[in-house]
């Protein structure tokens, strides 16, 4: 679960070194610190003209205010700024490149941690400030232009292979929705595609999959463990369950009201809590994440495939979906447009609604929030 770890890491990271560039760099323009006049120091930023999401203006202006009289120079990618970033190693823009004079600069060591020296020269490490434009990537996927200079645009690309952008049209659609079974965004979204999932039926392949970890105690590991063995031994009791669970959480009695058979039931999930060592790990708190919460290694290998960091996450045909709206006709939509060709359920309306977070099929809410 290396993968997802190290993003939360990565995020973590870039937020705290921003804001301590920005408060040191705000109490230096008020005084608070001696001023630090740059003298002959030079800061070059290399962006790419391909680069839609390359906005170095917080970063510059940062900078600015911690070396007053720092000289900015800004150059594209694809006008000179190849040259520099090829000789510095770097990989991801925008770039930011301290001439060699900055370690003699007074307000160095604030920003010491955050950078590497190549060729004499000092450049801000990408992850510290969140710079994320591979320049030999065909990036954007759905721009008509050639963003790698490769000779093959968007989809027709390799590189746009796992871009929800470019999702592959299949016969059967295939949905994993990553859950955790008490956390409210999640029950929210699982609302939102009952009548979606009634209405397609075997049409799609739908798995309702869990998140690597628990936020919720030891009842949200037994009630995955309870909801993934109806899905691989009773499958067709699965909606008719979840439904009934959605409404105010009461297993026992939606077991009884759709009745499931509890000894086939107990017997796979005594063999799962083995196999996945749920339970074990649960008393194990040196194995939970962060300390704080034990893990759930059901779907692991997915949950490093999709990048699967909080509840509701969603993977279609085999890619990530960035985002989605919670209510059943955006999704219908969403699931529809992955179809080679479309059923006439696809012609139907849903509804536009948003479930509200939580328990109950009463009101409304808003397609935000998750666990994780």
């Amino acid at each position: 679960m290396g993968d997802v770890i190290k993003i939360k890491k990565s995020t973590i990271k870039i937020a705290i070194i921003i804001i301590v560039i920005f408060s040191f760099g705000l109490i230096v323009g008020k005084g608070g610190l001696s001023t630090n006049h740059a003298t002959g120091l030079t800061l070059t930023v290399v962006t790419s003209d391909k680069c839609n999401s390359c906005d170095s203006s917080q970063i510059v202006e940062a900078v600015k205010r911690l070396f007053s009289g720092i000289k900015v120079n800004t150059i594209s990618y694809e006008n000179g700024g190849k040259a520099i970033v090829d000789k510095m190693g770097i990989k991801m823009l925008p770039a930011y490149i301290f001439s060699a004079d900055v370690k003699n600069e007074g307000n160095f060591s604030l920003v010491e941690k955050t950078l590497e020296e190549k060729n004499g020269e000092y450049y801000i490490i990408p992850d510290a400030v969140g710079s994320s434009f591979d320049p030999l990537h065909e990036s954007e996927c759905s721009d008509g232009e050639d963003d790698d200079n490769d000779g093959k645009i968007d989809c027709n690309d390799p590189d746009c292979s796992t871009s929800f952008k470019c999702v592959e049209k299949r016969e059967t659609p295939e949905v994993d929705l990553f859950v955790m079974a008490y956390c409210p965004y999640g029950t929210q979204t699982e609302k939102a595609f009952l009548p979606v999932l009634e209405l397609l039926g075997d049409k799609i392949d739908f798995n309702l999959r869990f998140v690597y970890y628990a936020m919720h105690g030891k009842k949200e590991l037994d009630e995955q463990l309870r909801q993934y063995c109806i899905q691989k031994e009773q499958k067709s009791k699965l909606l008719p369950y979840l439904r009934c669970f959605l409404e105010a959480g009461k297993s026992e009695e939606c077991l009884n009201k759709t009745n499931i058979n509890k000894d086939a039931l107990n017997s796979c999930i005594n063999k799962t809590d083995k196999e996945f060592k749920v339970t074990e790990k649960y008393n194990d708190k040196s194995t939970w994440l962060s300390g704080r919460f034990p893990l759930f290694d059901i779907d692991k290998e997915l949950n490093e495939k999709y990048n699967v960091g909080g509840s509701p996450s969603l993977a279609f045909n085999g890619v990530s979906v960035p985002s989605f709206a919670r209510n059943p006709e955006a999704l219908l939509k969403l699931i529809c447009d992955g179809f080679k060709d479309k059923p006439s359920e696809c012609e139907q309306k849903l509804s536009t609604d948003t479930p509200s977070p939580g328990f109950g099929f009463s009101g409304t809410g808003n397609s935000g929030g998750s666990c994780g």
